[in-house]
């Protein structure tokens, strides 16, 4: 079933428009089913390779290297525009009116060195929903990425460099 599902994406992803006396074709994004989106996303994500990227896109496996950097800045001008709304740092999956538990530990690498250039110092926060079922909390308002960004700017806005809420919203 998965593998007709794939196929069934593959070849609606695949049906484009041809530019007039070019041989540039032109995928609608108006069209673009989750696979190709997805199978981009993730490769870039691992490796970070542009290449890898695009040869996927030449060969009609996915999205463009262009639309993977169109589809991350939304990701993050959405996460901004949260931030700024709720003036908290949480993880937008994070659901409000939910018992939460934090567990807070030291990162530490290579402590033994002598060097700061070769150890690293931080701090990990992990947070810990507990839905009940009586109880499974509410999702965050944060707008979705739809497969037609309206911001056209791959710039994206720095976050503040502190802010002193440590807590979620809840409203």
């Amino acid at each position: 079933m998965q593998a007709a599902l794939t196929i069934a994406q593959l070849l609606q992803f695949n049906v484009a428009v041809k530019a007039t006396n070019s041989q540039v074709v032109r995928h609608t994004k108006t069209r673009e089913p989750p696979m190709p989106v997805y199978i981009d996303l993730s490769t870039h994500v691992r490796t970070r390779k542009k290449e890898i990227v695009e040869n996927m896109h030449a060969l009609g496996l996915s999205i463009s290297y262009a639309r993977v950097l169109e589809l991350s800045t939304d990701i993050s001008h959405k996460s901004i525009d949260l931030f700024e709304r709720e003036k908290s740092v949480c993880p937008p999956n994070l659901r409000c009116c939910l018992f939460t538990t934090a567990a807070v530990d030291n990162l530490d690498h290579n402590p033994s060195s002598t060097t700061s250039t070769e150890s690293f110092h931080g701090t990990e926060i992990s947070l810990f929903q507990h839905p009940t079922p009586d109880c499974c909390g509410t999702p965050r308002s944060m707008s979705t990425v739809t497969s037609v960004s309206c911001n056209k700017s791959l710039k994206v806005s720095c976050l503040p460099l502190a802010h002193h809420s440590t807590t979620c919203s809840t409203a």
